[in-house]
């Protein structure tokens, strides 16, 4: 996949890393998460810092973030 091949590369190559593809954006938005969102957060885990987009659920969406990511270094 593009996005891990580009993650290769900045981390051979030291470059810091925003995720920032909309992570968690229905949640924020409206509480409720795709399956899509889930695993586009899971991948977020090698990055250097996760961008996520304002909404109502922000707090929802962090914790949702904190706790896949959370799972995903176990």
């Amino acid at each position: 996949e593009l996005q891990e091949e580009i993650l290769w590369f900045c981390e051979a190559a030291q470059i810091p890393v925003i995720w920032a593809t909309q992570v968690l954006e229905q949640t924020a938005k409206k509480g409720q998460p795709s399956r899509a969102e889930i695993s586009d957060a899971a991948m977020s885990q090698r990055a250097d810092c996760v961008m996520l987009n304002k909404g109502p659920h922000i707090l929802a969406a962090i914790r949702m973030l904190d706790d896949i990511l959370r799972r995903m270094q176990n």
